[in-house]
């Protein structure tokens, strides 16, 4: 019996370490996005860019589901390249203004 060559020669063991060892990865650069670390964004930047072009790649084989992963990715690309951060805020009272005397 032939088996179909496949794009992928990898054992399905090979790609369960491969997957989780990425999720753990894109894990800790979620919990670094939550804390604000510059790092993180470009990290999730560079990691949406890859994930474009693969996706691109599948566009003849699963048109749908790669269009559809492609425009997450780019909603992902434009919010962490437009996130402002906002000023840090360390007193809740506001402002005292001095009073004039005359």
């Amino acid at each position: 019996m032939i088996l179909p060559e496949y794009i992928y020669a990898f054992d399905t063991t090979l790609w369960g370490w491969i997957h989780l060892l990425v999720g753990l990865g894109l894990l800790a650069i979620g919990i670094a996005l939550l804390r604000g670390q510059t790092w993180a964004r470009m990290a999730g930047i560079v990691i949406a860019v890859i994930s474009a072009i693969i996706n691109f790649t599948w566009l003849p084989y699963s048109p749908w589901w790669a269009l559809m992963v492609i425009g997450i990715d780019v909603l992902i690309i434009w919010a962490l390249a437009s996130y402002l951060r906002q000023p840090d805020v360390t007193s809740t009272q506001p402002a005292k203004t001095p009073q004039r005397t005359s």
